[in-house]
């Protein structure tokens, strides 16, 4: 008696089901990890800005800044004055915001910050046009043209003090604070010394010889993050029309 052929019959193995669960259970455990590290890395970036990235944006603000400035309107009622080292650049003394003898570098000067006291009340000082896309309010996309003092102060860091002229008609003393960088941990500023040939910088403003504070040629920014780590910027005023050999 013949038997009947047996029928060929395909499927999966034991080993070959577990591989697939174990393969499957690889690449979920990969997903998932990813998807994780992701959103710690978007979390820690919200809370913390990277500090690079926040210093080298804080100084390009600044620069842009010092670019954009236009003449205060005072400065047409200022007189010529010459610094120590007067055949470098045109030095202007203002008497804007009660500021007398401030040396003036095109259109950054020394002038008084409305309601401050003590022996500095007078910080770098410039005029940004309206329209601008950096000062805004509530009310309006753009503020008009308005007056700022770049401000340092050790337990705050870098602050820029403003206000528009109708905030100056209103009230002498009115003004905005914005922070621009709470790492900055000093301000230095740098002046040439033609005698000797060399620069040199300091944590105080230099008088001029004529009278009023002498502007510097750049200042210099440093930045201290919590966890230790520091950096440096140096940052050129403008309008400057010296020949002086970089440090």
């Amino acid at each position: 008696m013949k038997l009947p052929a047996q029928r060929n019959r395909s499927g999966f193995t034991l080993v070959e089901v577990l591989m697939a669960v174990v393969l499957g259970g690889l690449i979920l455990t990969a997903a998932a990890s990813f998807v994780f590290g992701v959103f710690n890395i978007t979390l820690m970036a919200e809370k913390e800005p990277m500090f690079e990235e926040h210093v080298d944006s804080t100084s390009r603000f600044i620069e842009y800044t010092f670019n954009a400035a236009i003449p205060s309107e005072d400065s047409d009622n200022s007189s010529d004055t010459q610094s120590g080292q007067s055949n470098s650049r045109r030095r202007t003394t203002t008497e804007d915001e009660g500021s007398s003898g401030s040396s003036q570098n095109g259109a950054v000067s020394w002038q008084r910050i409305p309601g401050e006291t003590g022996l500095n009340p007078e910080a770098l000082s410039f005029r940004l046009p309206g329209d601008l896309p950096i000062l805004v309010d509530e009310e309006q996309a753009f503020l008009p043209e308005v007056q700022c003092w770049l401000v340092f102060k050790e337990d705050e860091g870098l602050l820029l003090r403003w206000r528009t002229d109708e905030m100056a008609d209103e009230d002498d003393d009115a003004t905005f604070t914005s922070v621009i960088s709470p790492y900055v941990t000093s301000m230095t500023y740098w002046y040439y010394d033609s005698e000797d040939d060399k620069w040199e910088d300091s944590d105080e403003v230099e008088e001029a010889d004529e009278g009023g504070k002498r502007m510097p040629e750049f200042i210099a920014l440093t930045y201290e993050h919590p966890d230790g780590r520091e950096a440096k910027r140096q940052l050129i005023l403008p309008a400057s029309d010296s020949d002086y050999p970089l440090p």
